[in-house]
């Protein structure tokens, strides 16, 4: 993760991230596979069976997935077609101007049939409370970030800004089915608390369900402010005569004023791992709150 950091800081003037709007030829994307995965699957397929999944979509996809050795590499090969139908304009772009923009293919592949066999798909359509279909397909909730019990600094922060991309996704996700088509998307461009406070306003119907979803959002205020700083900022390892063990500084490039001003969050590797904890906890929540209405057919979580 930090190497491709490093790679992006050493491409940033020629190749700009991209924000959402129409600009320079050449940007760069941000995408993740789980996500891929989803968009071509047309449904949240299960994280857990992954390396079968993704050589099945990519099949479908028209790409041998043979001579891909390891899940790292199959993994490249769905981020590099979503880079490929991003070109073709052939893509969903989830996320705002300020947070970012997770990019995945818009047309799910025709043919998947995941875990689930064609007979009980039939038998079991998709479940939507607008009468157009979601883009989504049926979504299911089953599919929660696996937490890794192997955790190191870079697998932790990469865990992390994933989860949390699952979750901006599974927001973005009950709003196509609660709104129409012209609502959407112009929430689909405002910042990601503007999405969750939007879901308040749908969700919130009785004074239960305000209480409820005001404290998802106290849990998750904390996870958000280190997603931000994580997605946004720049990392130095600090050492502090008090402690042992090394402690990650993070300051937000718009508010740089070096590792010890006010506003970088200093950061260990036990907080980093509760902080992951914290956001497993708060996207099972948010299945939690919205399930009768999502219909995400909720299961064990990973």
């Amino acid at each position: 993760m930090m190497s491709g950091a490093e790679l992006y800081a050493a491409l940033a003037e020629s190749f700009p991230i991209y924000t959402g709007a129409t600009g320079p030829e050449r940007v760069a994307i941000e995408t993740f596979p789980h996500a891929v995965a989803c968009a071509l699957a047309g449904q949240i397929v299960p994280a857990k069976r992954k390396n079968e999944t993704r050589r099945e979509l990519l099949r479908l996809c028209g790409i041998d997935p043979s001579g891909l050795v390891n899940i790292d590499e199959i993994d490249a090969a769905l981020c590099s077609l979503t880079g490929e139908r991003f070109t073709t304009g052939d893509f969903k772009a989830y996320g705002d101007a300020e947070s970012g923009f997770i990019v995945v293919p818009k047309a799910p592949v025709a043919g998947f049939v995941g875990s689930r066999s064609k007979d009980q798909q039939a038998a079991s359509p998709a479940r939507t409370t607008r009468e157009s279909p979601s883009s989504f397909g049926e979504m299911r909730f089953d599919s929660a970030p696996i937490f890794d019990r192997t955790l190191t600094w870079s697998s932790a922060i990469g865990l992390f800004l994933l989860n949390f991309g699952h979750l901006e996704f599974l927001v973005l996700a009950y709003l196509e089915k609660q709104l129409g088509a012209a609502e959407l998307e112009r929430v689909r461009a405002k910042p990601f608390s503007e999405k969750v406070e939007r879901v308040g306003g749908l969700f919130g119907r009785t004074a239960n369900e305000r209480g409820a979803f005001a404290a998802f959002i106290r849990a998750l205020g904390p996870v958000r402010e280190l997603r931000n700083h994580l997605a946004h900022g720049y990392l130095q390892v600090v050492r502090r005569p008090e402690t042992v063990a090394p402690v990650i500084g993070i300051t937000r490039t718009v508010d740089f004023g070096g590792i010890s001003s006010e506003e970088t969050r200093h950061l260990t590797f036990d907080e980093l791992v509760r902080a992951l904890s914290a956001l497993k906890e708060v996207t099972e929540e948010f299945g939690r709150l919205t399930d009768s209405e999502a219909g995400w057919r909720q299961g064990p979580m990973g």
